[in-house]
């Protein structure tokens, strides 16, 4: 059985092509082998998990914490058993690369070491990979614009007015899978890289290096000068201040198959390193692909990004270029939580091509629509030239871009959250389809208030005068969802105070701070005990104390004291009360006299 793997970007000139590579040797002894478990006693699991938590990024784990609670890991997060690779590599077999998310392993080997692998007792199950092949780089040259030919398509999603309220990015980290990259041109020396891997030669070159064929790197380049390029006065990307982490997970050699093992391991690597997002241009169908397969569960990619979504990274995948047919959305696009990127020209019309929905189980696909004809990016071999390029794969960046902006003006923001965000905004909102999803974003019309409003005090939450709902824009106490204190304030905004939050007899106390009987004026934290009228007078919990009241014999004789006064005097409140009381006493005898 041979399988293919198709990329979601194919250009030569105007034109647009999907290619699917036919089966050889090569391909045919490349497998994912899947495994019943991981080999960890259930008494030993929860010290495996700690002990794995170490080899987390702290990004990543604040993350997981965000998003799961508890530890942050579960089994899936523990590496395949040591035991079960050294039987499998016994077998002759060479493996691949191995992931714990799926509990599998890919390998090559002679048909009868496969057979081997297949009947020994840990093994579940044994399948084809995916894998495919593309064609060559256009060419093309940029506009005269002050964003350079980028300005027409970023106006497009909303990206030059979240930039002109100051979101570029700063703060978030985006995942990128492909080819490989190239900083070397100037619209790229400058992207930040917080970490790089090449899954296919094993090493941290992403760019081409020894023995990689021509044009290796092209594609990959292209789409991250989408998401995070900056020539000031030629082009932008979307979102050119954030973070990338980039992973080289294609093998462009004839002679090769471009495999999803090494997709599954640059997800798998990427969101250990802390991407907060992570976007593809890559689809994926195993060999004879039909669209029972695009359920979003079937396929390894979409098996391995359901489990990235759970992790709490918000992923964002090109539909395909498989349209104009149904349920023609490519893994990983086809999963749930997986936010599918499909393809329109820069008049807002769907691309012929673009992946069409529904998935195989009935979902709306894809969610949302970027421009994908007659885009710019850099020309991957030049350090000065741009192109034009068409497909999904240039929509899915500049999605990931305007999602990244989105990011940095809602931290914190999840997948979900950032679903319902693009799509309640996007251009088909009140009418979804198969065809355009809820339609083309609007990053703008998403940031909602961010752009519109303020947040003088920095809290998180816009001031009521422009629109929000915090009541008091000046006090960083005071916004929606603030616990309610004893302070004659609203401090959570729902237009009520607590209920005991009251001055009723006017005397400055609160009911709810000190204030025993806010129905009279006479009683409260500083006001003089009187004795003998069976109140309690200063709120200290008892009336008419024996020790000051007794002392004078009644209201004449009594030494009315305070709670404050006592409190200052300490241990002479009781001696001074006592002599005042007797000297009251002598001298209300003499008066009677």
């Amino acid at each position: 059985m041979t399988s293919r793997r198709f990329r979601a970007l194919i250009v030569v000139g105007a034109g647009l092509f999907a290619v699917a590579a036919s089966g050889d040797a090569l391909a045919q002894q490349a497998r994912w082998v899947f495994l019943h478990d991981k080999g960890v006693p259930a008494e030993a699991l929860d010290a495996a998990l700690t002990s794995q938590r170490a080899t987390f990024a702290p990004r990543a784990l604040a993350r997981r914490l965000r998003t799961r609670g508890g530890l942050g890991l579960d089994a899936r997060d523990l590496p395949v058993h040591p035991a079960y690779l050294a039987a499998l590599r016994a077998t002759g077999a060479r493996i691949r690369t191995a992931s714990g998310w799926l509990n599998a392993v890919s390998l090559e080997g002679t048909p009868a070491q496969l057979a081997l692998v297949a009947r020994m007792p840990f093994v579940k199950q044994v399948r084809p990979l995916g894998h495919g092949r593309r064609l060559g780089a256009p060419q093309g040259a940029p506009q005269d614009d002050p964003y350079g030919a980028s300005k027409q398509h970023l106006a497009m999603i909303g990206a030059v007015g979240l930039h002109s309220c100051g979101l570029t990015g700063k703060g978030v980290t985006v995942g990128v899978l492909d080819t490989g990259f190239s900083l070397a041109h100037k619209a790229l020396t400058g992207v930040q890289v917080a970490a790089k891997r090449d899954f296919v030669n094993k090493d941290d070159v992403v760019e081409n290096e020894a023995g990689d064929p021509k044009g290796q790197h092209d594609h990959g380049t292209m789409i991250l000068s989408l998401l995070a390029g900056k020539e000031t006065g030629a082009f932008s990307g979307a979102a050119p201040d954030v973070k990338v982490i980039l992973a080289k997970i294609d093998d462009l050699a004839s002679d090769k198959p471009i495999e999803d093992d090494w997709w599954v391991a640059g997800l798998q690597w990427a969101e250990k390193q802390g991407a907060d997002l992570v976007t593809t241009s890559i689809g994926f169908c195993t060999s004879p692909c039909s669209p029972a397969q695009l359920d979003g569960k079937t396929e390894a990619t979409s098996k391995a990004a359901a489990v990235a979504a759970a992790n709490g990274v918000i992923l964002v995948a090109a539909a395909g270029n498989m349209g104009p047919k149904a349920t023609t959305v490519m893994a990983p696009a086809d999963a749930v939580g997986v936010i599918a990127v499909g393809s329109v020209d820069l008049s807002g019309k769907v691309a012929g091509d673009s992946g069409r929905g529904p998935t195989y189980d009935k979902r709306t696909k894809p969610d949302v629509m970027g421009p994908g004809v007659g885009v710019t990016a850099v020309s991957p071999n030049s350090t000065t030239a741009y192109t034009k390029i068409n497909g999904t794969s240039v929509a899915t960046p500049l999605v990931a871009g305007v999602m990244a902006l989105l990011l940095q003006a809602r931290p914190g923001t999840t997948a979900a959250e950032m679903l319902k965000l693009l799509t309640s905004t996007a251009t088909k909102a009140s009418a979804p389809g198969d065809t355009y999803g809820w339609g083309v974003v609007d990053g703008l019309k998403a940031a909602g208030l961010h752009c519109s409003c303020q947040d003088q005090d920095g809290d998180g939450h816009f001031a009521a005068s422009c629109g929000g709902k915090d009541c008091d824009d000046s006090n960083k106490a005071v916004h929606p969802g603030a616990k309610e204190l004893c302070n004659g304030v609203d401090d959570d905004c729902d237009g009520s105070k607590g209920a005991d939050e009251k001055d009723a007899d006017g005397d400055g106390y609160l009911k709810c701070k000190d204030d025993c009987d806010d129905a009279n004026k006479a009683v409260n934290p500083l006001a003089s005990e009187v004795c003998g009228d069976g109140a309690d007078n200063d709120c200290d919990g008892e009336a008419d104390p024996a020790a000051i009241c007794d002392a004078g014999g009644g209201d004449e004789g009594g030494c009315a004291v305070s709670a404050a006064t006592r409190a200052r005097l300490g241990t002479l409140a009781l001696p001074l009360c006592l002599v005042l009381g007797l000297l009251f006493a002598r001298w209300h005898r003499r008066t009677v006299k």
